[in-house]
């Protein structure tokens, strides 16, 4: 048997582990940081000041935002995605001098369609031309890399590209043709990161299933804290060491903040009140120069997400395995564009309406107007007090506690503040009067929640909707079924079994994802994220399940799931826009036009009356 210091120690050992794998990712991804990026061949002609591009071909802007792990800041870009997939025209670059044995060139799109074409065309120094066509698989919406090897004797490269299709996918782009180090140096570096990630993921769910004291021991608990805390640090590392404004951050909440002062905390946008990114923007613009901004803005919305983990951690929350409940934040696969960002933290802070319904009643008055105080906030900030409404009415009516009826009472009032304001404000739903287009409906669901969550994004692309909707939908089915088997556990499975069924219809039917032709897995990824977390909830809780066969395959999933997903685990860095170069423009108080992410996003800065 053992005994606790052996247990300490074993515990100990684990944490060293930890730490020394989430070292090894760390620095790895400072390595691959290190490797030069892909730098543009020099022109044939020598020509400098010129263009390197003629045709209808325009740079990838806007809307269109392709994945880039490439690295390709420096690469210059073009694509027939002008006008929406019905744009069509005709590129050709200049000629660019090539010596080594390799030539590189970024792809994206469809260039395997009907109607397009991209092939590359080699000199030698006779003049003679030979052309090589692009035959690869369609990258789609992320860059991919098309190597060419260069023909014996041939000294300059160029780049042509037709699109005569107005279909959907129509489209294609390509880069400037670069050279780079050899591929297998940073695939080297950076098999480190995914492989010490996934060496972490497993050795978690090891210890999730070691025993009773790492669900519900002090050390354990602790531990998952900091291991969430880390991972989701190491998930999105940018959003920390460089900090930039997120859509609705600057745009909204900065310039409003600035505008409207402390009467900005009630200004509704979009239909309802954000309090939350509304009193981070106020404090932000009272207490620190705009350079810090971004900072604070980060670091206010990574600190929320640290308060969810210690809430959930909290000996007053009955749920079992919550190490591994924090866990599935930072580990479940999406775009992460909800993560570390005020204009997304109303999808984290959802999980604080969760949470309560799983709390104890408090033994003091402190206690309890905490718990009602953040009910309020995150009750005032998004729409979700009044989804699970219902939940807080069905459990006050069923348990007769004091603490319940008025944790009902507070959400019930900010349901009501936010109802009322969307109802004044008209806000219309997407596609509103359009009918419900089932199969797809269900076939999002499927791809969202069960097939990318467990199976990966290339199972995504694979299968067809049909089976999406199919799989998906027997797959929720059972997960609903097994929360409301009799058993241990019954009750809090079957309330998150409830709030996945009412969150999941409310954000499903909000963002309309049935009126979509195809699921990029990009499109409205914000919200899927909570059902989808929830989903993952369910899962974990099936590890000790009675049934063997049950228990094991939802070990089996959830393991499989973050094996797909650490290739993709950390986010890549975006284009850095130099915030604290554009920002002056605000502390002079001058209108101003600031570029932002996501990229395409501007703050239309109005500039401010001078103090008199």
């Amino acid at each position: 048997m053992n005994t606790s210091g052996q247990l300490t120690r074993s515990l100990a050992g684990r944490a060293l582990l930890a730490a020394a794998l989430l070292l090894i990712a760390l620095l790895a991804t400072t390595g691959s940081s290190l490797i030069p990026g892909p730098r543009e061949l020099p022109r044939a002609d020598g020509a400098t000041g010129r263009a390197w591009i003629t045709g209808d071909f325009a740079p990838p802007a806007g809307y269109h935002d392709l994945q880039d792990p490439l690295r390709l800041e420096r690469v210059q870009r073009a694509t027939s995605f002008t006008d929406g997939d019905r744009a069509i025209g005709r590129a050709e670059t200049a000629w660019f001098r090539t010596s080594q044995p390799v030539v590189r060139i970024a792809v994206a799109g469809y260039p395997g369609n009907p109607g397009l074409n991209l092939r590359a065309e080699f000199r030698d120094t006779a003049g003679a031309i030979s052309s090589i066509a692009y035959r690869g698989p369609d990258p789609r919406e992320t860059w991919h890399e098309w190597t060419l090897p260069r023909p014996e004797g041939t000294i300059a490269v160029r780049v042509l590209a037709e699109d005569n299709s107005s279909a959907t996918f129509g489209w294609v782009a390509f880069s400037h043709p670069y050279r780079a180090w050899p591929a297998w140096v940073s695939s080297s570096i950076g098999a480190l990161r995914p492989l010490a990630l996934a060496a972490l993921a497993f050795l978690l769910i090891q210890t999730a299933l070691g025993g009773s004291v790492v669900f519900g021991g002090a050390s354990a608990l602790l531990g998952g804290i900091t291991a969430a805390a880390a991972l989701f640090a190491l998930r999105k590392p940018w959003a920390l060491h460089t900090p930039q404004l997120w859509a609705e951050d600057g745009s909204i909440f900065l310039v409003q903040a600035e505008q409207l002062g402390a009467r900005a905390w009630f200004e509704p946008y979009n239909g309802y009140l954000h309090l939350l990114p509304r009193l981070v923007a106020w404090l932000a613009n009272v207490t620190a120069d705009v350079a810090w901004w971004p900072a604070i803005y980060n670091g206010c919305s990574f600190a929320v997400t640290l308060a969810l983990f210690a809430r959930i951690a909290s000996s007053r929350v009955m749920l079992p395995a919550k190490p591994a409940l924090m866990l599935t934040f930072p580990l479940v696969v999406g775009t992460g564009e909800v993560l570390i960002n005020l204009t997304n933290l109303q999808w984290i802070t959802a999980f604080f309406l969760v949470i309560h319904l799983f709390l104890e009643p408090p033994k003091s008055a402190a206690a309890r107007v905490y718990d009602l105080l953040v009910l309020g906030v995150v009750g005032l900030n998004g729409p979700f007090a009044a989804i699970l409404a219902p939940l807080f009415a069905w459990r006050a009516w069923r348990e007769k506690n004091r603490d319940h009826g008025l944790a009902f009472g507070v959400v019930a009032a900010c349901a009501f503040v936010q109802g009322s304001l969307a109802l004044k404000a008209g806000a219309a739903l997407y596609g509103a009067g359009e009918p419900l287009r089932p199969l797809m409906f269900l076939s999002v669901l499927g791809s969202r929640l069960v097939t990318w969550t467990f199976f990966g994004p290339a199972a995504v692309r694979a299968l067809p909707i049909w089976a999406h909707a199919a799989g998906g939908s027997i797959f929720l089915a059972l997960l609903v079924l097994l929360a409301l088997r009799p058993g241990p556990g019954r009750t809090e499975k079957s309330w998150l079994a409830a709030a996945l069924l009412l969150l999941t219809a409310a954000c499903a039917w909000r963002v309309r994802a049935d009126l979509w032709q195809d699921d990029n897995l990009v499109n409205g990824d914000r919200y899927f994220f909570i059902p989808r977390v929830l989903v993952a909830w369910l899962v974990v809780l099936e590890f000790r399940a009675a049934h063997r066969a049950v228990a094991w395959t939802a070990r089996g999933l959830c393991a499989l799931g973050i094996a797909l997903h650490v290739p993709h685990f950390i986010i890549p860095a975006p284009e850095n826009y130099r915030w604290t170069e554009s920002c002056d423009a605000i502390r002079r108080g001058v209108p101003a036009q600031i570029k932002t992410l996501p990229e395409g996003w501007y703050i239309e800065y109005p500039g401010r009356a001078a103090k008199r």
